[in-house]
C-alpha cells in the first residue's frame, strides 16, 4: 500500500484559483483571488473518491479542496504528489464516460430492432449510469 502524503494541519498553503474557480461563488472567488494564501484546519474524507483539505483563507471563509487544486509552490514546498491515486482514477472514470458519451447518438429511434440490439443495449446503459459513477 502506498504511503498517504498529506500536508501538515496548520500549515499554510496556497490555492490555484484556476483549479477552484468553478468550485465557488463569485463573491468567494474575488475574495480568495486577492489573497490566495489558507490555513490548513483538518482533512475531509470525500465519498469515497479522495482525500481533502479543511481550509481557511484570510479573510474566513471555510471551503475544501483537494491536493490538485493547490498552486504548484505549495506542492512543490511539501513535496507531496499533486495528484493522489484514488484522484487519478477519478479522473479517469470521468475521461472514460465523457469519451463514452460523446460515442452515444441519441437519435430518438424507437424502433425495436433498434432496441433489442445488444451494441445500442450497452450504450444506453453506460449514457444512463454515467452519473452514477
Amino acid at each position: 500500500m502506498d504511503k498517504l502524503e498529506l500536508i501538515p494541519i496548520g500549515s499554510e498553503i496556497t490555492l490555484d484559483i484556476n483549479k477552484i474557480k468553478d468550485k465557488v461563488s463569485p463573491k468567494v472567488l474575488k475574495k480568495i483571488y486577492s489573497n490566495p494564501n489558507c490555513i490548513i484546519l483538518d482533512y475531509k474524507m470525500t465519498d469515497g473518491t479522495g482525500l481533502g483539505y479543511v481550509i481557511r483563507t484570510k479573510e474566513d471563509i471555510k471551503l475544501w479542496v483537494f491536493t490538485y487544486e493547490l498552486s504548484k509552490e505549495t506542492i512543490n514546498k511539501f513535496n507531496i504528489n499533486s495528484v493522489s491515486k484514488l484522484d487519478q482514477d477519478h479522473k479517469q472514470i470521468q475521461i472514460f464516460t465523457k469519451t463514452i458519451t460523446e460515442r452515444v447518438d441519441i437519435s430518438g429511434n424507437r424502433s425495436v430492432i433498434s432496441t433489442i440490439n445488444p451494441l445500442n443495449m450497452i450504450k444506453w446503459l453506460i449514457y444512463t449510469t454515467k452519473d452514477i459513477i
